[in-house]
């Protein structure tokens, strides 16, 4: 589990899904009830994640129930994001009043497959992926999808929408082999939502077969 990570405010934590931990709430556990073994790991896993980051900040106790869309409704005040990949999930949390925008996403380091490429990734993305060496190539375009997910995931409660991976455009300021920063951008002002920015700034880390990608407001570019 780690529950800090440089380059950001938010508190995060990562925890392999072995057997799924007690739900704290009944209300939680209702809600999967009826799922499949895996299902029930991937949830519960995340809510207790939550659970301990919500509390060391402070937060009201009380159970995380999902909204119109599914995504989780966090303590007012309280920004988070949860995601899942086969083994591991992840969570982060802040206080609302540091970071009102909060995303993030969990991938498996793999290739991107090539009919998913072409529709998470913008042409002009596309043709700087081309100048690339292949091994850097398929991480970057596995990189640029999970950057867009966590995009989407933290303006996901100013949304009345679901965003087209074409409207957002990622820029990597810079990179090392275990980490580095990007901005996300809408691609076409007139298409941008009330209330969102035109952009946020972002962080990735890797580790030994994972990608994980967070945007906030402190992120680099910001």
């Amino acid at each position: 589990m780690v529950e800090a990570l440089d380059g950001t405010r938010a508190r995060v934590s990562v925890a392999l899904m072995t057997d799924a931990p007690p739900f704290r709430f009944g209300q939680e556990a209702a809600l999967v009830a009826r799922a499949v073994p895996k299902r029930v790991r991937e949830f519960a896993t995340g809510r207790a994640l939550a659970h301990e980051l919500l509390d060391a900040v402070g937060a009201p106790d009380e159970p995380l129930l999902p909204g119109p869309r599914r995504e989780p409704l966090w303590p007012d005040g309280y920004s988070g994001s949860i995601s899942h990949c086969d083994q591991l999930c992840a969570v982060a949390v802040a206080p609302r009043a540091e970071l009102p925008l909060l995303g993030l996403d969990l991938e498996e380091d793999l290739p991107l497959p090539a009919d998913v490429l072409t529709r998470v990734l913008t042409l002009p993305e596309l043709d700087v992926l081309g100048e690339l060496p292949e091994p850097q190539r398929l991480r970057r375009a596995r990189r640029t999808f999970s950057a867009k997910e966590a995009f989407y995931k933290a303006l996901a409660p100013r949304l009345d929408r679901v965003l087209a991976f074409e409207e957002v455009r990622i820029d990597w300021l810079d990179e090392c082999a275990h980490g580095g920063a990007f901005e996300a951008h809408f691609t076409r002002a007139e298409r941008r939502p009330a209330g969102c920015p035109a952009y946020l700034g972002g962080r990735w880390w890797r580790a030994p077969g994972v990608v994980l990608t967070l945007v906030a407001p402190d992120a680099p570019g910001a």
